[in-house]
């Protein structure tokens, strides 16, 4: 990266998330990478960020929120060794596959419910290079969170606003972690001690990397600076 510097990330939010994990920057990046490359080393060995410690300096996605919060169920996808268990069935005037519950001997739709809140706006903190980073967001970024194909989490692609500010708030926001950050790095930075810890990733690929103590942000709204 010719320029490091530090900056803030911010999208508007179109329709409710729904959101289990800590949406870092660093993921978000590498997963877009990775969907214009096709090949997971570049996109988890060329985020534009700056990493110390092994910890990208990228922060959690954090939402202004709006307050308005509901569900949003869907139905559970049937694989192949489940139809193959005989413990499920799909009538003929069924549209969905259904659940046999053995004991009571019933039929159940298989139903999955998500959380889901609405937020106005998602920011990112950073440092590395901000013309790069904002350039993939802005080319390739549609959703944030789960269930993106079906709707949920959709930011206003092409728009995200880029502003270099004077603070690094990527790794540490108002005293706390602003992302997951593994508890013996947090320690070792000399940091007090973390408000919450979480057995998580702390680094891309999420999906991979084995599960470790982390110092993790404490809320995932943004109140004001």
């Amino acid at each position: 990266m010719d320029k490091i510097e530090n900056f803030v990330l911010m999208f508007e939010v179109e329709t409710p998330v729904i959101s289990f994990g800590f949406l870092t920057l660093d993921a978000i990046l590498a997963a877009l990478i990775f969907q214009e490359t096709d090949d997971l080393e570049m996109a988890h060995n060329n985020i534009p960020l700056a990493r110390t410690d092994g910890v990208w300096h990228g922060s959690a996605a954090m939402f202004t929120p709006s307050f308005e919060n509901g569900t949003a169920e869907f139905v559970r996808d049937i694989k192949m060794p489940e139809l193959e268990s005989g413990l499920w069935q799909h009538p003929k005037k069924t549209k969905h596959p259904l659940f046999v519950d053995k004991q009571r001997g019933d039929w159940k739709s298989e139903i999955s419910a998500y959380e889901t809140f609405s937020a106005s706006q998602v920011r990112w903190f950073g440092r590395g290079d901000i013309e790069t980073v904002i350039n993939l967001l802005n080319r390739s970024l549609f959703f944030v969170g789960a269930k993106g194909r079906q709707g949920y989490g959709r930011v206003s692609n092409g728009t995200g606003l880029a502003e270099i500010i004077a603070d690094d708030f990527s790794l540490e926001y108002k005293g706390s972690p602003a992302r997951p950050i593994p508890l013996d790095v947090w320690d070792g930075w000399g940091k007090s001690k973390p408000a919450r810890l979480a057995a998580t990733a702390g680094a891309p690929p999420y999906f991979k990397t084995g599960r470790q103590l982390c110092a993790v942000p404490t809320t995932r709204f943004f109140r004001g600076a």
